[in-house]
């Protein structure tokens, strides 16, 4: 059985984080897309919000991983991933279908 080096954890988070950035950017398509009328400030806020906070953590783990300091490039990554999934759930509303 394979063991997991704190190097390739620390990786696997950094792909994550990009993941994540792409993702939280892509919704703001979707929104401006199927809401042809313009799109509403309130929703596509926290998208961006949440990509800000991803691309932070991302420059902070990898800075971290530079560094040497691979337990805090984990342990960075992975409270802004629970993080971020808090936040979505309770704070960023579900857009209706037209």
């Amino acid at each position: 059985m394979t063991r997991f080096s704190l190097l390739l954890v620390a990786k696997i988070l950094v792909v994550l984080l990009l993941l994540v950035i792409l993702r939280c950017l892509g919704e703001v398509f979707i929104v401006e897309y199927t809401n042809p009328r313009g799109v509403p400030h309130d929703l596509v806020h926290p998208f961006v919000v949440g990509a800000f906070a991803a691309a932070l953590a991302l420059a902070l783990t990898l800075l971290q991983i530079q560094i040497g300091w691979l337990r805090g490039a984990i342990f960075i990554g992975a409270a802004t991933i629970a993080g971020l999934l808090v936040y979505r759930i309770y704070f960023v509303p579900i857009p209706l279908m037209p």
